[in-house]
């Protein structure tokens, strides 16, 4: 099983290292997951980050949110 996890930071301009911590963040918990063989109800599953720019507005995250449900 395949599991997309969308990080929402700003990518450029003045929160970009608050972004670059937080994809990191999320990268390392993943990592982690991997690691320990995190099964949740029992099946193996692989998860992904889908990193993006929100650029402030919540719809955009939305917007992707949704497109990776659809997958």
């Amino acid at each position: 099983m395949f599991s997309t996890i969308v990080v929402s930071s700003p990518s450029m301009g003045d929160g970009v290292s608050n972004g670059k911590g937080i994809e990191n963040g999320v990268r390392l918990a993943i990592e982690e997951a991997h690691n320990q063989h995190f099964k949740p109800g029992g099946q193996a599953i692989r998860f992904e980050p889908d990193p993006v720019h929100d650029q402030g507005e919540p719809r955009i995250v939305l917007y992707c949110t949704q497109r990776n449900t659809r997958r």
